[in-house]
């Protein structure tokens, strides 16, 4: 393993320097693969060199959009907000460092990425998108294969110890595999790609064993409507012929791995029959955090405790050292009731400037898509998960690319 990260760490500064040059300000869709790959392997230079690339990247696309500001203001409020709310932290910025510049990336990309994409055709920052999920997801299994090889798995989740394994990849970063398959899959299927086909179907299956139930859930949606996108008459022998192939695939893996006695195995060891939905930590947040504004007035409600400091630190230590995993509850807690509205009015603008611009039937499935992704993530946790949020919002944000689709034209009364 030492040897892949190692190869992994020196080639990424490399890596981002190729991307400056060769994609300029659409860098910005290869963040969400650059932080991925930072996370999964155990670096051996300080961790300010990681930051000083992903905050150079951030400064290089800020300063050359500085337009972008007009975008949406919320955006900006927001950062400068957080920006003002760091004088209350009680630890070494270093400490909360990785936080931070996670949350920048989320409240500046929400206004940077649909500027950039205006200057781009659809179809190049599709080719481009897809192109990065292609990465997070060859990554992914590489690490994947490897972990199993060598038995690396520092974080045995779920108390998974056998079989398949994940290596150093957290429970948060596995948000960004539904929308990374979701485009490998449309790109696959467009072009035909039988590179890209493969990935995505040894990705998949390698999902479904993480048994996280939010982004399997997602995945498998994502790849429904990829292939609803094929139901028409010009598109038929393509969906006959893609759903035949899926068939088979999965009836192989089935009859020549272990993945279903794995799969049923890990099913078994969550005991997800047995979680009752009123019984979910996250659920009892809503209540807590209720509470400990308005009746025992434990922090201002306004502003909040502080920055990433939730362990430990509400609800009377009723879950101990748990963080709190919510993003309603996250952005109450470190930020305040106007941290939260600033939040939802940067989303509110984001969805609705992206609602007026769809012109097509594959656009329409898209916006809906990364609405349910949004909102499961944001009851699931978390925003401060950079690369899973950026690629979402580029998904979202297709629709400001110049149109050159030959998609089928719907009517959309709200433009």
């Amino acid at each position: 393993m030492k040897g892949f990260f190692l190869l992994v760490e020196f080639a990424l500064p490399i890596l981002t320097i190729y991307l400056i040059v060769k994609k300029q300000s659409l860098i910005i869709i290869y963040v969400p693969f650059i932080l991925f790959s930072y996370h999964i392997i155990e670096t051996r230079l300080p961790g300010f060199f990681h930051f000083l690339i992903v905050a150079g990247i951030l400064f290089y696309v800020v300063i050359y959009n500085l337009p972008f500001v007009k975008q949406n203001p919320f955006s900006i409020l927001i950062f400068l907000y957080f920006l003002f709310l760091l004088k209350n932290i009680e630890v070494d910025f270093k400490t909360i460092r990785p936080y931070f510049i996670n949350v920048t990336w989320l409240f500046l990309g929400v206004a940077l990425i649909p500027y950039i994409f205006k200057r781009y055709s659809r179809e190049k920052v599709f080719y481009e998108l897809s192109t990065a999920a292609f990465l997070v997801m060859l990554i992914f299994s590489i690490n994947t294969g490897l972990s199993t090889i060598f038995k690396y798995n520092p974080r045995a989740i779920y108390g998974i110890t056998s079989g398949i394994l994940f290596g150093n990849v957290s429970n948060d970063y596995y948000n960004i595999f539904p929308l990374a398959l979701f485009l490998i899959l449309r790109r696959g299927i467009r072009d035909k790609n039988v590179l890209y086909l493969g990935v995505y179907f040894v990705s998949v299956f390698l999902v479904l064993l993480t048994l996280r139930r939010t982004v399997m859930v997602l995945s498998l949606i994502g790849t429904i409507l990829v292939m609803v996108e094929l139901l028409d008459f010009q598109k038929i022998k393509q969906f006959l012929l893609y759903s035949f192939i899926t068939l088979i695939i999965t009836v192989v893996v089935i009859s020549n791995t272990s993945f279903l006695p794995q799969l049923l195995e890990r099913y078994e060891s969550r005991d997800l029959d047995n979680r009752e939905l009123e019984g979910e930590g996250r659920l009892m947040e809503l209540d807590i955090i209720y509470k400990d504004l308005f009746v025992y007035y434990d922090y201002d409600p306004w502003f909040g405790y502080r920055l990433d400091d939730s362990k430990g630190n509400y609800g009377k230590r009723i879950f101990g050292e748990r963080s709190l995993h919510t993003d309603f509850a996250n952005l109450i807690h470190a930020s305040g009731i106007l941290g939260l509205f600033l939040y939802l009015m940067m989303i509110l603008i984001a969805f609705y400037s992206v609602w007026r611009r769809i012109l097509t039937k594959d656009e329409f499935f898209q916006f809906w898509f990364i609405v349910l992704c949004f909102g499961l993530y944001f009851f699931t946790g978390r925003y401060t998960t950079a690369n899973a949020m950026l690629m979402m919002f580029a998904i979202l944000f297709l629709p400001f690319a110049k149109s050159d689709s030959n998609s089928p034209i719907i009517k959309n009364n709200h433009q």
